[in-house]
């Protein structure tokens, strides 16, 4: 007996974000531009934006090579008082990528050059993302270490969330997921 059925396709975009260049041609589409995350009990956070999840992509030569994220301790439950790193309520990741002066083959000799490097929060501006990929003109300017001598200039750190005093709740996410209602 031969059966004809269909298969429904969810259209909800789904954030999540991806640890690769987005220097792409070929998928403007396609998630890009992670350079740092916080994890916290209430989710996860990649430059600044709510996600459900992130794909290391690029930025695995990094975690291979760095002796800060392959001192990460296996999760466990919090135990509050321990200097264990899960003790801490939020967990922060910086240089998963790093924002390069310029684009090189990437890019037109007319491509702007990044020169807000060390101006604070400049960086988090120009790398902020949309949805699940960054936008802004500076978008191609992001690299991923892929030898060692990169990885030793910008080195991915791993460490509690530097909260200066600041409450967890204070800590401003820029844009949080909510779930479009169903519909019925």
């Amino acid at each position: 007996m031969q059966v004809n059925g269909s298969a429904i396709l969810s259209r909800l975009k789904l954030p999540f974000a991806e640890a690769k260049s987005c220097g792409d041609a070929a998928c403007f589409f396609c998630p890009c531009g992670a350079m740092r995350l916080i994890l916290r009990r209430s989710g996860l956070t990649v430059n600044e934006r709510e996600v459900m999840m992130l794909h290391l992509a690029e930025s695995k030569w990094a975690w291979m090579h760095s002796t800060s994220a392959s001192s990460i301790p296996s999760w466990k439950p919090p135990v509050s008082g321990s200097p264990d790193l899960w003790a801490h309520q939020c967990v922060q990741v910086r240089n998963l990528g790093w924002l390069n002066q310029s684009c090189g083959a990437t890019c037109s000799s007319r491509a702007p050059t990044w020169t807000a490097k060390g101006v604070e929060g400049e960086e988090e501006h120009a790398t902020r993302m949309a949805r699940h990929r960054v936008v802004s003109k500076w978008a191609r300017h992001i690299k991923y270490a892929s030898a060692t001598s990169e990885a030793s200039t910008h080195p991915l750190t791993v460490g509690p969330c530097d909260l200066e005093g600041e409450r967890l709740s204070e800590i401003p996410i820029l844009e949080r997921y909510v779930p479009p209602a169903p519909k019925i």
